[in-house]
């Protein structure tokens, strides 16, 4: 009997500030619908198995691609119409047919009745569809030549045809299998009427005499040819191996090859004693009657198939032919491998034979690899309950080959596969029925719903989710009191039983007993329609205990039309089981309206209501077991407080949380735009100026280093090269290089650290300004002139350049380029205006002197030297500015390994230069109580939500992505649109944040702004796991160490106007225009 399901279709399609009215998006109405999915009963393909026994398939759809992705040898396939488990080999196997001949009408008279038995719809992309017309096998053959030769009768039938098709221009397939005997000139006019100007096609058995036609042949686009046959008694394979030789040869020679098309059957035939005839099988049900009744399959070369012989008591004898893989693959090597194929029908094969056209290294293999049966459930018996389930069991064989003929001369089935198996139970009398609601009303509805329910004396059952126990938890309570059923719901799909499932089943009962003091059994399993994941679902629940129950309500189905309540009663009742109430959270209003009118409704054709547990034959004791201890842990009750919180209030801190980074965003770039530019330049105003390059192992990049510091439009310059104790032959290169030049000091010193590299070359310069450069940078020729400049204010203790990516070839280096540029160019410059920057970058920047000796030189204390001094500098009571036009090209982590180790060191010690000068909080500097702080919370505390943030948003998003897909629009209204919105916002002042840094550097990239969105994807989750490692080694004690990167060498450009060239590195000066304010490759 079918299930029935009435289904309230009110589930608001509102955000979470529920912006759209209820009136909106409610129906008025119950309407009533049978529990459907496509399926094949047992009368449509009958077989050896029980006719009682009902079959489903899968139609899920692993992706189909273009023609041009297919298998070799094109493979072309056969759809029949309304059979699911065709649409189900269709959905899985799509990928591998180039094209689809779809059973679309079929022509019952010689009037020209047309019935619509398929559907011919192209599906994009996916295979060619090309729809086929047959004629019904009743027709008389004579009246057959005589009608299809009359031209007004095909030029009717081309018009109707016309009219109804749905690709008037995919021409059409005659399938002549029963008229194979007309003669060539009807074929030749039927066809060229019938198909107009698309392809042309033609079915027929390889006995028919009209492939021997020329004429025929030549106008054909496809020559499908049956090369099967129906045995006429039992004992007789459906292509004996020697019947299939003469027959493909004959053909051969008759069809070209690009015109031909060899149809392989799939289908075999069944022959039952003392009963007249045959009946078709497939494999699937085949082999399952096999396996029911432990009888052998036994490979038979000369029929070149399958045979498997059983008796059924009562019954007699069953006997069964079928074409296996194997016999596809013998035909194959028959016809040769470039043959184009045509399974004939789709969803009878075996789903070996998948593998066998993509052309294995090893056939033998191919055929003996795991046998699998998943697409297909049998289900036993009715009612709303799963007595048993059964997971789909592979099947094993195996081959002989035959290496000189490349036949199969011996197959061996070792196990038959076996498809899932369900079995249901509890089916009352016919004008029984249960109630159930798929979830909890709103606590303001559940008096009115209560006392509707006790009124008409129905013991309702409530199939909740984990969160509705962690959110609903006094209203559990009150359905539990009022003598109410609660149970589960399990939508997810479990092949079997883990330890991540059998801890969700602790934690599910264990919050059922914490909530009521009962233990709940009874779940719902799986979605409805999708038996195999029912099946799957099903079996572990049996093993563990529980009761499962038939879906019968789909959250994929969409709105139904409406209908007005008092024309319920002319909808069919449903037969027998539950009836499911499903409403959104803000439309129980409705229902408590429409509810009664429905339940008078179905009182007046005759219906009771019973308990569920009554109605599937069960007890209310085994459906919620009374706890003889129901007290729950102190732990575990805190944890379920805290789950409670997190899916209430989560939400909401997610919400907050992207507020507060979008309002950060605003005002760093509202700050920005305040900021005025230093484009003044004093060309008197040039002091003498030291460049100190702290170099470890830096060979491969100081020469370009100190090439790019002499070619600068600076003449009061030297450089100080400290070579902290390398090992490579940093001090060679620089000997070699600039061992001539006076300007250039080599220091040479044991190693002792980057800070302390640094301090030796101030024990040496003599004036009053200097600049630190790392060693793989390279400076333009008026950085030095911009950096000095700022000098000229006695109140200014360092300045800031601006560092730019030069390796920006990869991946990797873009996104670092696109950060550098965001950071400096909006973030610095607000930093500026209230006086926070709190970085001078090692790569570019410029100190005073004596502002230097007074915050205490470089320290060893924190691992960020160069943060560290800048802020003591702040601390010292200088100020620290930004100069834009002083600008350094560096080289970036090339790997993620090195970005990793960097960024670790980065945050690292932002941490302690954070904790070290936690007293510019108390004395009130800006750098203290904004930038550090801001520092801290941005930079580390929200990264620590930030994963939190990213993994809902994902959820979220899989959420809605799948409710579209699927039309759930109870699902889509649980979708917080609001947070997606602000997102989405976050994401919009990404984009605005970099296109003023755009503006500032006048510049533009498209490849630079197509990141943006992209690099809280990914990129960003680099930056947090270096953030929560920094924390994890604060916490722990350890120590980062310098972290040294791996230099390539690479040459590294500026990105603007004009490409730098290698050269251009060793000659800045005559390759950079000079000019000011601006900066030119």
């Amino acid at each position: 009997m079918t299930v029935f399901l009435f289904w309230i279709h009110l589930v608001s399609m509102a955000p979470l500030q529920n912006a759209v009215s209820n009136e909106q998006v409610a129906l008025n109405s119950f309407k009533a619908v049978s529990e459907r999915s496509i399926r094949s009963g047992a009368d449509s393909m009958p077989g050896p198995a029980d006719a009682a026994v009902r079959w489903e398939f899968a139609n899920e759809q692993n992706g189909c691609s273009a023609p041009s992705a297919v298998s070799t040898p094109e493979v072309l396939a056969y759809l029949p119409a309304d059979d699911a488990a065709a649409r189900s080999s269709l959905a899985r196997n799509c990928a591998a047919i180039s094209t689809v001949l779809a059973e679309t009408w079929l022509l019952e008279d010689w009037q020209g009745t047309l019935r619509l038995v398929g559907d011919a719809a192209n599906p994009q992309p996916g295979p060619k569809v090309i729809p086929v017309l047959s004629l019904g096998h009743w027709l008389d053959p004579d009246q057959a030549a005589k009608t299809l030769s009359d031209p007004a009768f095909l030029s009717g039938l081309a018009f109707r045809l016309s009219l109804i098709s749905e690709q008037p221009n995919a021409g059409l397939c005659l399938d002549l299998s029963s008229q194979d005997a007309l003669p060539d000139a009807t074929v030749v006019a039927a066809i060229t009427a019938l198909a107009g100007a698309g392809t042309r096609c033609l079915i027929g058995p390889a006995e028919a005499t009209f492939w021997e036609s020329s004429t025929l042949v030549e106008m054909l686009d496809l020559a499908v040819v049956q090369l099967f046959r129906r045995p006429s008694g039992p004992g007789q394979p459906p292509a004996p191996r020697d019947w299939f030789h003469d027959a493909s040869s004959r053909i051969a020679a008759l069809v070209p090859a690009d015109k031909r098309v060899v149809a392989l059957a799939t289908r075999g035939f069944s022959w039952r004693s003392g009963q007249r005839g045959l009946q078709e099988a497939d494999y699937i049900r085949t082999m399952t009657a096999a396996a029911d009744q432990a009888a052998p399959v036994v490979f038979v070369p000369w029929a070149n198939a399958a045979r498997t012989r059983f008796v059924v008591g009562g019954e007699g004898v069953i006997e069964t032919w079928i074409p296996d893989a194997v016999a596809l693959q013998n035909q194959i090597a028959q016809i040769g491998p470039d043959q184009r194929l045509a399974v004939w029908p789709l969803g009878a094969e075996d789903p070996s034979i998948w593998s066998l056209f993509q052309r294995p290294q090893s056939v033998q293999a191919a055929l003996e690899a795991p046998i699998r049966m998943d697409t297909a459930v049998r289900i036993q018996g009715e009612g709303p309950v799963i007595r048993a389930a059964a997971l789909p069991a592979p099947g094993r064989r195996t081959v002989e080959v035959d290496r000189k003929t490349g036949l199969i001369v011996e197959a061996d089935y070792a196990d038959l596969p076996t498809p899932a198996g369900l079995t249901q139970g509890g089916g009352q009398d016919d004008h029984v029925l249960s109630l159930s609601f798929a979830a909890l009303p709103p606590q303001r509805h559940w008096p009115a719903l209560a006392r509707l329910l006790a009124t008409a004396n129905i013991e309702a059952t409530f199939l909740l989710e984990t969160s509705d126990l962690l959110r609903q938890r006094e209203l559990v309570q009150e359905v539990v009191a009022a003598g109410h059923l609660v149970g589960l719901k399990q939508p997810d799909r479990l092949p079997h039983v883990s330890r991540g499932q059998r801890i969700g089943d602790n934690f599910r009962q264990a919050l059922m007993q914490e909530r009521t003091g009962f233990g709940a059994r009874v779940v719902e399993a799986g979605t409805v329609g999708d038996w195999t994941g029912i099946a799957a679902t099903a079996a572990p629940l049996l093993d563990a205990g529980y009761v499962p129950l038939v879906p019968v309500h789909d959250a994929r189905h969409r709105p139904f039309p409406t209908e007005a309540t008092d024309q319920i009663g002319a909808v069919p009742p449903p037969a027998h089981d539950r009836i499911s109430i499903v409403a959104g959270p803000s439309d129980w209003d409705a229902v408590l309206r429409d509810l009664p009118d429905l339940l008078k409704n179905l009182t007046l054709q005759a219906y009771q209501f019973q308990p569920l547990v009554q109605v599937a034959g069960l007890n209310r004791e085994s459906a919620m077991p009374r706890l003889a201890d129901p007290a729950v842990p102190l732990a575990a009750s805190a944890v379920f407080a805290v789950l409670a919180f997190a899916n209430d209030e989560l939400n909401t801190i997610f919400f907050w949380f992207l507020i507060y980074s979008a309002a950060r965003s605003v005002v760093y770039l509202g700050l920005s735009l305040l900021r005025r530019p230093k484009d003044d330049f004093n060309p008197k105003w040039a002091p003498p100026v030291t460049v100190l390059i702290p170099a470890y192992n830096e060979a491969k990049v100081i020469k370009n280093c100190i090439q790019s510091i002499l070619g600068a439009d600076y003449q009061n310059l030297k450089v100080v090269v400290v070579d902290d104790g390398s090992t490579d032959d940093t001090h060679l290169v620089v000997e070699e290089a600039f061992g001539h030049d006076n300007q250039v000091t080599l220091v040479r010193q044991a190693n002792g650290g980057k800070w302390a590299a640094a301090n030796r070359g101030l024990e040496v310069l003599d004036t009053p300004y200097f600049l630190i450069a790392d060693a793989d940078s390279i400076f333009t020729p008026e950085t030095i002139g911009w950096l000095v400049q700022q000098f000229q204010d006695e109140s200014v203790g360092a300045v800031a350049g601006v560092v730019e990516v030069g390796n920006r070839g990869s991946f990797l280096g873009r996104c670092q380029a696109l950060e550098y540029l965001v950071s400096q160019s909006v973030m610095r410059r607000a930093q500026e205006v209230f006086e926070g920057i709190l970085v001078v970058p090692g790569a570019v920047g410029a100190w005073r002197t004596q502002a230097v000796r007074e915050a205490k030189l470089f320290s060893g204390n924190t691992v960020t030297e160069d943060a560290d001094l800048t802020v003591a500098v702040h601390r010292a009571g200088y100020r620290v500015v930004f100069q834009e036009q002083a600008r350094s090209v560096t080289e970036a982590p090339s790997s993620v390994g090195d970005f990793m180790r960097q960024r670790l060191r980065w945050t690292f010690g932002m941490l302690q230069t954070s904790w070290k000068h936690r007293g510019a909080i108390v004395e009130g500097r800006t750098v203290g109580y904004i930038s550090i702080i801001d520092a801290i919370w941005f930079g580390v505390v929200s990264s620590i939500f930030a994963p939190l943030v990213d993994f809902l948003l994902l959820l979220l998003l899989g959420q809605g992505l799948w409710a579209l897909a699927t039309g759930g629009p109870a699902l889509l209204a649980s979708v917080p649109i609001g947070l997606f919105a602000a997102y989405f916002a976050l994401t919009v002042l990404d984009v605005g944040n970099t296109l003023v840094a755009f503006w500032f550097e006048k510049r533009f990239d498209w490849k630079l702004l197509a990141l943006v969105p992209i690099l809280r994807f990914g990129y960003r989750q680099l930056l947090y796991v270096s953030t929560l490692r920094a924390l994890a080694q604060a916490v722990t004690g350890t120590t980062a160490g310098w972290n040294k990167l791996n230099r390539t060498g690479a040459t590294l450009s500026l990105w603007s106007e004009a490409a730098a060239t290698e050269a251009a590195v060793g000659q800045a000066a005559s390759s950079i225009a000079n000019a000011r304010g601006r900066v030119v490759d």
